[in-house]
């Protein structure tokens, strides 16, 4: 197993195959003024308990660099089937 830290993230890279998926995650630099130009709003949920970490550094990195709103949600690991997570309803309440 490896941890590649780009820019303001990290990813785990497990084997091969999950290394070629994330490439342009790894490679691809994030313009954050782009970003800012094309949107008016962001609301950003992160999970308190996400398996691969960072939430506090993304909610820094989300605020500072986008203005975004952050909603850390308790004990939701990756927001994925995989974990039992079928349901965001409070994605439904922010709209």
């Amino acid at each position: 197993m490896k941890i590649i830290k780009f820019g303001h993230c990290c990813l785990l890279i497990e084997d091969q195959e999950v290394k070629e998926i994330a490439s342009p995650w790894i490679k691809t630099p994030i313009n954050f003024n782009k970003i800012k130009n094309k949107i008016k709003s962001l609301t950003v949920f992160l999970s308190s308990n996400e398996p691969y970490g960072f939430v506090k550094e993304n909610e820094k990195i989300f605020k500072e660099k986008l203005n975004a709103k952050v909603i850390i949600l308790k004990n939701r690991s990756h927001f994925s089937t995989d974990e039992g997570i079928t349901e965001l309803p409070e994605i439904l309440d922010e709209i």
